[in-house]
C-alpha cells in the first residue's frame, strides 16, 4: 500500500460528529457499514465527581461523510456495571441508522501481537473546531503512557480531532486520537484564574471595552484551537476486546 493509498484510507474512512445540537463536535472512523468509532467524551458529557466519572450521553448524533452525506448515530457501547472500559478508558461504538454510502473506506484494529514502537509513522484524519473540511497528517509515535494504554503522537492534533483513528502504514488503526498535550493550555488556565480572581465586580475600560474580558476571550481562544505539537491516542485494543466480549455489535 502506497503513502498516498494511506491518506485515501484515513480520508474516506472518517467522519465528522456533532452531538448535543452542535455543543459538541468531533471526528469518528468506520470499522463496518453500520458501525463508527470514536471517543466516548465526543458523545456524552463527562464530569469528574468525588464518587468518580459520571456520564450523560448525547441522543442526537449526526454523521457526516467523505461525500458530505449525513445520517443519525445511536450509542450501543454504554458504560454500566459489566463494562465500565468505554467511559474509564474513553471510546465509544456508534452504530448508523444508515449504511455508509459507497466509497467509503473501512478500517480494520492493528493486531495486538505487534505493538507500535516509538519512531513508528502514523497517518491521522480529523475535523478540527472551525475547519472547513477534514485534514489529513502524518506523525510519529513518541512514547507510551499507562503501560501503552495512551499512545503519545508527535503531531499537530488540535480540539476536534478527537475520535480520529491513528493508522499505521500497514492501514490499520492502532489509536484512537484523545486529547492534545495540556501543557500549554493548563499555563493559560492559570493566567485565566488570576484575572478572574483578582478582578472583583469592577474594571477598568479602555474605549468601551473591559481588557479583562477581551483577555479571557482571547483565553479561550487559544486554548481551543492552539497545538502544541504532541497529543494522544488510547491504544485499539480495548474498543477491539469490548467488540469481541459483546457478539451483538455485529461488524460487517
Amino acid at each position: 500500500m502506497t503513502e498516498k493509498d494511506l491518506l485515501n484510507l484515513s480520508r474516506l474512512s472518517a467522519v465528522r460528529i456533532v452531538a448535543d445540537n452542535g455543543q459538541s463536535t468531533g471526528t469518528g472512523f468506520l470499522i463496518g457499514k453500520n458501525y463508527i468509532a470514536t471517543c466516548f467524551h465526543v458523545i456524552a458529557n463527562v464530569t469528574d465527581t468525588f464518587i468518580g466519572l459520571q456520564f450523560k450521553t448525547f441522543d442526537n448524533i449526526e454523521i457526516t461523510f467523505f461525500d458530505g452525506k449525513t445520517t443519525k448515530a445511536k450509542l450501543t457501547s454504554i458504560p454500566n456495571s459489566q463494562s465500565h472500559d468505554p467511559l474509564g478508558c474513553d471510546f465509544a461504538i456508534l452504530k448508523l441508522e444508515s449504511p455508509a454510502p459507497t466509497g467509503a473506506k473501512f478500517l480494520a484494529f492493528r493486531p495486538e501481537s505487534t505493538a507500535p514502537e516509538v519512531g513508528d509513522n502514523v497517518i491521522y484524519t480529523g475535523f478540527p473546531l472551525f475547519s472547513t473540511d477534514s485534514l489529513t497528517l502524518k506523525g510519529n509515535v513518541a512514547g507510551f503512557r499507562m503501560n501503552g494504554a495512551m499512545i503519545s503522537i508527535q503531531g499537530s492534533i488540535n480540539s476536534g480531532n478527537s475520535g480520529g483513528a491513528a493508522i499505521d502504514f500497514q492501514g490499520n488503526a492502532f489509536g484512537i486520537i484523545s486529547q492534545k498535550m495540556a501543557v500549554f493550555s493548563k499555563g493559560l488556565t492559570g493566567i485565566e484564574d488570576f484575572i478572574k480572581n483578582n478582578t472583583g465586580n469592577g474594571g477598568v475600560f479602555i474605549q468601551g471595552i473591559n481588557p479583562n474580558i477581551a483577555i479571557l476571550r482571547l483565553i479561550e481562544s487559544l486554548k481551543q484551537n492552539i497545538s502544541t505539537g504532541v497529543g494522544f491516542a488510547i491504544s485499539t485494543k480495548y474498543i477491539n476486546k469490548y467488540i469481541n466480549e459483546h457478539k451483538e455489535i455485529k461488524i460487517e
